[in-house]
């Protein structure tokens, strides 16, 4: 099922994500056996303290070059999304954070999965983040213009 979702999925280019503003964040995960249905990761790197849009995107060994953007999300604080707190005053939702599947909303949960699956198929997963000014309606529209343009539903990670 997964290789038929990353075959529809959006092959860009490196180039593409970073003029868009996307920066590139490798997952340490937690989980070494992916015959599960989640595993647990951690975003590596500096993470912007703001509002921003962040993607899922796979790479293949297999397919030297090849980026494919899995799923796009926009969020108010990209360190709620990546370490599940604030890094101000370290309020937290562990539920807005990937790579926890245990508390997960029903996104998280779902898109948590399909990393698993992504990682049980050979695929690397990274997670590229874009800081963008706090603005709902704005993030909103960048978030729905990605999805158009990417063509995401079609992959069954975003959904909607």
């Amino acid at each position: 099922m997964l290789e038929s979702m990353i075959e529809t999925g959006t092959v860009v280019t490196r180039h593409d994500l970073t003029l868009r503003g996307f920066v590139p964040h490798k997952l340490a995960f937690r989980t070494v056996d992916f015959s599960g249905a989640f595993c647990e990761w951690d975003t590596i790197g500096v993470v912007p303290d703001s509002a921003g849009l962040y993607a899922f995107v796979l790479r293949n060994d297999d397919r030297p070059g090849e980026l494919r953007v899995a799923y796009v999300g926009k969020t108010r604080n990209l360190w709620m999304v990546t370490k599940g707190r604030l890094p101000r005053n370290g309020g937290a939702r562990g539920p807005q954070r990937y790579g926890r599947w245990k508390h997960a909303g029903e996104t998280r949960a779902r898109v948590n999965g399909l990393v698993t699956e992504a990682k049980r198929s050979g695929w690397d997963v990274a997670h590229w983040l874009s800081a963008r000014p706090v603005d709902d309606i704005a993030l909103h529209e960048q978030e729905k213009e990605l999805i158009q343009l990417w063509d995401l539903r079609t992959t069954g990670w975003n959904r909607g």
